[in-house]
């Protein structure tokens, strides 16, 4: 199902959301969708083994959150830490830009956050910063008529966390 997704995704971002038969381009992207490439960034590089902690202040907070960085660079995208202060905490997102060549100026923002509460946090977020280390890896060799934005966001479960934010309101 994960390969299904992510292959609508590229495919979609590849051929600027019209869910048509696929380009040729857009199959080649497909075909290069790696469970093991997946599994090896939600494994390996964003640290969701038990006793490891993404929160703000755990341990693998800022490691993770530097793989996710160096993985975009090594792309050959233009990534940066994109800091921001938020309840008197600071965060930083991490975002990797690839210019669209036709529509510069309109943008797919494919995103999920880094860090986790009190856990490793496999699936709240790091399978969804997985799938976007995977979009970004493959997207980043085909050119793009839209510009693609891949965002790892940060400091998502403070919000969950604070008493009387709006989010309380919602059950």
């Amino acid at each position: 199902m994960r390969r299904f997704a992510l292959v609508v995704l590229l495919g979609s971002v590849l051929m600027g959301a019209s869910f048509a038969r696929a380009s040729d381009q857009g199959l080649a992207a497909a075909e290069m969708v790696s469970y093991d490439s997946y599994y090896d960034f939600m494994d390996n590089w964003l640290y969701t083994h038990t006793g490891h902690n993404r929160g703000p202040s755990g341990m693998h907070h800022d490691l993770a959150r530097n793989n996710i960085l160096a993985f975009f660079q090594s792309w050959g995208l233009d990534a940066e830490l994109e800091p921001f202060t938020w309840y008197g905490g600071t965060g930083n997102n991490v975002v990797a830009t690839k210019l669209g060549t036709v529509y510069p100026d309109q943008i797919y923002v494919i995103g999920a956050h880094y860090d986790s509460v009190n856990n490793p946090g496999a699936d709240d977020n790091a399978s969804g910063v997985a799938l976007v280390l995977e979009a970004a890896r493959i997207l980043s060799q085909f050119p793009s008529d839209y510009t693609i934005r891949f965002i790892a966001f940060d400091m998502e479960e403070q919000g969950l966390l604070r008493r009387g934010h709006p989010r309380d309101d919602l059950g």
